[in-house]
């Protein structure tokens, strides 16, 4: 029977709630050359964004970010980099517990200065008081990066803080959730399916765990595509896992294992650079998650390897002009002109 003394247990939050983070949204008028300045400070971000796999210079960009966002409050482009990079932050570079709940709560805090540039979104949430159903005034498609790493930022912030507060924020979860799959199924690489593929597997069985949806929607989040590694390990660590199927365990992360990141798009770089670390940890973890597993059996399916190289092509010799050929018989000469 579940008794209250282990749900209390299993509620290990320290009491805050996501998205207290101050963003500072005031700007003073801006000046044509603070303008320029500030211009110059969000091409600077941009351009470092790349480098986001290296914690440091994340942490410079993001401070860039939110330096540019001080003078254009209202900007979209910056106020989901912002939320996608905490998001980032805690999820590959931070590693102690505190510091992950401050990145993602950061992550949540810059969501919702992003989503309250929505007037629609603002209206039904002052009418509804739930976020999940106010989300669905939103129509504007410039709003899904913000809608989407805002929601799998709560979502990584309650997971650490016990089930009671995912329990809790299931309704924001799902309404975000649904809302990008509606405006923009296809999102970073099949986004909206990655997610449901993971929610419907570790999900406790009495709030709707379903392992054949959770499966369906891993397939088609692949399907749409497969060169982001992270749906693979998403796949090994929960729908496997959670199915006890070993086998689809192992094809999974072996094919991480076996991916140049390098070989695959030069934007998830970053992203897929941390997944294949994600990847040896948790295929040392597979004894633990499989009690008496057999042996992994080869992979079936090989990731993109680099193009290649071609020799370069040899230079054709420049060709001689040929050799005229000494004619068979000598020309008859002409008869010399008769001088009159």
């Amino acid at each position: 029977m579940f008794q209250l003394p282990i749900i209390s247990l299993l509620f290990t939050g320290c009491g805050k709630k996501p998205g207290s983070y101050a963003v500072k949204t005031t700007a003073d008028a801006v000046s044509t050359s603070n303008e320029s300045t500030a211009n110059s400070t969000l091409e600077k971000a941009d351009a470092m964004w790349s480098e986001r796999g290296n914690k440091d210079r994340l942490s410079e960009t993001l401070a860039l970010y939110e330096e540019a966002l001080s003078t254009d409050t209202q900007n979209k482009h910056i106020l989901g980099r912002l939320v996608r990079g905490w998001y980032f932050m805690g999820d590959v570079h931070e590693y102690d517990k505190t510091a992950k709940m401050s990145a993602w709560d950061k992550a949540v805090s810059f969501g919702n200065t992003c989503l309250e540039q929505s007037e629609s979104y603002s209206t039904g949430l002052a009418e509804t008081s739930k976020k999940g159903e106010a989300i669905k005034n939103i129509e504007d498609t410039s709003f899904v990066p913000c809608i989407y790493w805002y929601a799998s930022s709560l979502g990584k912030w309650a997971k650490l803080n016990g089930i009671l507060q995912s329990l809790k924020h299931k309704s924001t979860f799902v309404g975000f959730m649904e809302r990008v799959e509606q405006l923009n199924s296809e999102y970073f690489y099949g986004a909206p399916y990655r997610y449901w593929g993971a929610y419907y597997s570790v999900l406790p069985g009495f709030a709707g765990r379903d392992l054949d949806r959770s499966k369906e929607n891993f397939d088609k989040s692949l399907e749409i595509a497969p060169e982001y590694l992270g749906t693979y390990l998403l796949l090994a660590d929960n729908w496997a896992r959670n199915s006890q199927n070993v086998e689809e365990f192992d094809q999974a992360v072996q094919y991480v294992l076996a991916s140049t990141p390098s070989n695959l798009p030069a934007d998830l770089l970053p992203e897929n650079t941390a997944e294949l670390e994600k990847a040896k940890k948790l295929w040392e973890a597979r004894d633990s998650i499989f009690p008496s597993p057999p042996p992994a059996k080869d992979l079936m399916k090989q990731p993109p390897q680099a193009p290649a190289e071609e020799a370069p092509a040899e230079e054709a010799p420049a060709e001689e002009a040929p050799a005229e050929e000494a004619p068979t018989e000598a020309p008859a000469e002409e008869a010399p002109a008769k001088s009159e």
